[in-house]
């Protein structure tokens, strides 16, 4: 059998080339199209009694035998998919011209295999109704392809495994669905069918339900979807059965709190003719032991960077090769070194631009700026300082989130009069005040926790308007306002709303939402809570930046581009250093160096016009005031140098401290307190050394008075305070590096010792959201630095120097501020930043 994919979509081929007669009509319903069914019935005014034993051609097959016959390997029947309740409006409508008789009509429920002889004689040989239509072809029904997406399926036909990279929304569900049509034919065509065929697809446990749908719609194959408690027992009943395809579905195994724990039992680790792993980046130890013939890898996010290993492309490669039982070695995986891969290769790494031809991609892109309460420093600098930097960052995102993390730590009263922000998403949702412009927008709100969702939630429903459809969905919950719904069917409800001419409103977090799932009837994303990473934020993106859109365009010749609305809700800066008050915007856009230190990756918004401004000046009114106040307060470096001694002696007592037998989960005063009180077997250099420390904590009061008429921060005059400060500025300092070095604004050639460390800070984990080691290792990095500038004896030079540095880098941008760059972009072996622009 050749290797290359034939895929006939005869039913546009017929549609094109003959007249409007009957024959159209088979061909419509062969193919599921209900809306041209239905068409053609308005059209003719016909019954059913007048139509229902009409013959296709010169054979014995009528109307009523393509509604009542089962397809092919124990699928849905035609009738069966039409009843659907998805399809329960276009049902109505068939029903209603058809007349009742139609509505009484039931399906033939005798097994037929896909050989069946039972229909007609063609050319002497009897031949079953699909045989007639599909012309022994296994089909892909009522879909739209593009040659590209056909490539993986080519691949993993002539290589045994494909691992396909291509971007967030460009349907590589459609490339699992023709590699599922390329092995079935193959079975179609082979002499030894003893076996029958045997296909697993591993997917997120959120995923089962849309893939199975697909396999239906598609290929008109039903499939099975293995439940947590199964243990094997569905393969052991059906497999053994002769001359079948048979395709099971499971949710990833591992990914312990989404409910899918030990989803495939030994019994479903056997050789398999196909294994299709989705989302592979995710529980990637979970399918080690799964076994088969072809494998196919999907992901848009494969490099996955953990506290203590980077997940690259030699990771999957070993796993593809273990899955299939050897692999040709020789084949790489590089989309750097070669981004368009041909049959030969062993993966794919598309963008939409390279699929949809003569596609342009926008986003309308807003920042909308919400005001704080005024407690809000106040909470904010107490949860960092008693407890630790991300969990402060994390909570910040919302007052009221803010305010009930502090209440479960430190047990107090910490109340929220107004929540400005959730008031202007309010305003947005229901097109109110200044924002009358999303009046028919459908939008996902997406948020990082549970609490969030639930708060907006009840917000909204408060506030509920009928022609308003808003849902929320998360874990195991699943609900819309005023309607009856469960994690089955409340994405068909919303879609359906929004088809119907409504409104939709799905709240959701990203960990639930953020990858899989197709809302494209939805015309825009709120972030109301970041994620931590880039890759998250482009899987956001990516739920209504579709195929389907893109194919819609490209049958519309009046339309070239594909735009959507994305909405940032963040922090008013209150005049302070933007960075440091909305570090989750920065974090979510900013870190992608690994990532693209391996593939092409689309990031639009680091080279959208809006963020770059956003960027830029507030960058030149930072640095240009801690410029001057440098240069006027000569005592601000003596302070300095005095937060630098404090620094080393807190280091040098903590190291002292760890080494006696006092509890680590004391304060460090009262740690310091416990071993002078108990010096007995103590070394006299500890003593003298951790006595002259605590003294300095002691008279810390009424230093760095220069620092806080600048800063802006909080009030508290302490050593504690001003290292918070100083941290604060040297990673917004690498912040602004590595950005401008995106931009082309500072040398790209080696980054010095003020770059981010990808092992450290970076992290791109979408499977670990635990960020408690990460406040470490930023901290770490940071120590690092202050270290280096404490026995630097040139400090005042150093410091001027990186930002006087900064700022020449920050005024180029002022002749450059629409940057000629795509928002897709890779590094280079050289480290210089590379970007792909389409034509």
């Amino acid at each position: 059998m050749s290797n290359d994919i034939e895929i006939k979509n005869y039913y546009e081929y017929y549609e094109k080339n003959s007249d409007d007669g009957i024959n159209r009509l088979f061909y419509a319903i062969m193919y599921r199209n209900w809306q041209e069914v239905a068409k053609y019935i308005e059209n003719k005014q016909c019954n059913w009694d007048d139509i229902k034993e009409q013959k296709y051609k010169n054979t014995d097959i009528t109307i009523e035998d393509c509604f009542q016959e089962k397809s092919p390997n124990n699928a849905y029947r035609d009738l069966d998919f039409l009843c659907h309740p998805k399809n329960q409006i276009i049902y109505q409508k068939i029903c209603e011209q058809f007349g009742d008789e139609f509505k009484n009509i039931k399906c033939n429920y005798e097994f037929c295999n896909y050989d069946d002889k039972r229909f007609c004689k063609i050319d002497g040989e009897r031949k079953s109704v699909f045989d007639v239509f599909w012309d022994g072809n296994q089909p892909v029904l009522n879909i739209k392809y593009f040659e590209k997406q056909t490539l993986a399926a080519k691949q993993v036909m002539k290589n045994n495994c494909s691992m396909v990279l291509d971007e967030v929304g460009t349907g590589k569900t459609v490339c699992g669905i023709y590699t599922i049509q390329q092995v079935i034919q193959e079975n179609i065509n082979s002499d030894d069918k003893s076996d029958g065929i045997r296909i697993l697809v591993i997917c997120p446990y959120n995923k089962r339900e849309d893939w199975h749908n697909d396999i239906l719609r598609q290929l008109g194959l039903e499939s099975n979807i293995i439940n947590q408690s199964d243990d094997g027992e569905t393969i052991r009943k059906r497999s053994k059965i002769k001359s079948r395809a048979y395709i099971y579905i499971s949710g990833n195994i591992g990914g312990k709190g989404n409910g899918n724990d030990n989803q495939l039992k030994k019994a479903f680790l056997g050789n398999w003719d196909l294994v299709i792993i989705d989302e592979c980046h995710n529980c990637f130890d979970s399918y080690s032991e799964v076994k088969a013939k072809r494998v196919l890898m999907l992901t848009a996010t494969p490099i996955v960077s953990k506290s203590d290993e980077i997940r690259n492309f030699l990771n999957y490669k070993s796993r593809m090769s273990s899955i299939i039982n050897g692999m040709g070695m020789n084949k790489k995986i590089n989309p750097i070194e070669k981004r368009l891969s041909n049959n030969d290769d062993i993966y794919t790494c598309y963008f939409k631009e390279d699929i949809f031809d003569n596609v342009k991609i926008k986003r309308d892109i807003r920042f909308i700026e919400c005001e704080r309460t005024e407690k809000r420093d106040e909470w904010f600098y107490k949860l960092r300082y008693e407890k630790d930097f991300f969990s402060a960052v994390f909570s910040d995102q919302d007052d009221e989130i803010l305010s009930r993390k502090c209440d479960s730590i430190f047990g107090h009263t910490f109340n929220v009069e107004k929540n400005n922000k959730l008031d202007i998403l309010c305003d947005i949702i229901f097109a109110r005040n200044n924002f009358t412009e999303y009046s028919r927008d459908s939008f996902i709100v997406f948020c990082e926790t549970t609490d969030t969702v639930d708060l907006i939630y009840e917000r909204l429903s408060a506030n509920y308007s009928g022609d308003l459809m808003i849902g929320k969905m998360y874990s195991n919950i699943a609900e819309i306002k005023n309607h009856r719904s469960n994690k089955a069917n409340i994405l068909q409800k919303l879609k359906g709303n929004i088809r119907n001419g409504k409104r939709s409103v799905l709240i959701i977090t990203g960990k639930s939402g953020g990858t899989g799932i197709n809302l494209g009837e939805f015309t825009g994303v709120i972030h109301y809570e970041l994620p931590f990473t880039s890759n998250e934020l482009e899987q956001r993106f990516g739920r209504i930046e579709r195929a389907d859109n893109l194919i819609e365009i490209e049958r519309n010749e009046t339309r070239t581009s594909i735009c959507n609305k994305m909405i940032f809700l963040i922090n008013n800066s209150n005049e302070k250093n933007d960075f440091i008050t909305n570090r989750m915007l920065y974090y979510a856009v900013n870190k992608i160096r690994i990532t693209a230190r391996y593939m092409p990756i689309r990031n639009t918004v680091l080279f959208h016009p809006e963020y770059i401004k956003r960027v830029v000046e507030n960058g030149k009114s930072i640095w240009k005031s801690l410029k001057e106040v440098l240069e006027k307060n000569s005592d601000m470096f003596s302070e300095l140098n005095d937060y630098l001694k404090y620094e080393k002696a807190k280091k040098e007592t903590v190291s002292i401290l760890n080494k006696s037998k006092i509890n680590q989960q004391k304060s460090l005063e009262d740690r310091i307190t416990d071993f002078l009180e108990n010096t007995t077997g103590q070394q006299a250099d500890d003593i003298e050394l951790i006595r002259k420390f605590r003294e300095k904590i002691t008279n810390t009061q009424n230093v760095f008075h220069h620092t806080k008429s600048v800063f802006k921060a909080n009030d508290t005059d302490s050593y504690e305070w001003y290292g918070g400060l100083l941290r604060d500025y040297i990673e917004y300092y690498l912040f602004m590096e590595t950005t401008l070095k995106y931009w082309g604004q500072m040398d790209s050639n080696k980054f010095p010792e003020l770059t981010t460390d990808e092992e450290n800070t970076t992290i791109e984990n979408a499977d670990n959201r635990d960020t408690s080691g990460d406040s470490k290792k930023l901290e770490d990095k940071l120590d690092e630095i202050i270290q280096s500038w404490g026995e630097s004896e040139e400090l005042k030079e150093t410091v001027n120097g990186k930002i006087e540095k900064m700022i020449t880098s920050l005024e180029k941008m002022n002749s450059n501020n629409t940057l000629n760059y795509s928002g897709i972009f890779y590094i280079d072996k050289n480290n210089q930043i590379q970007n792909i622009v389409f034509d």
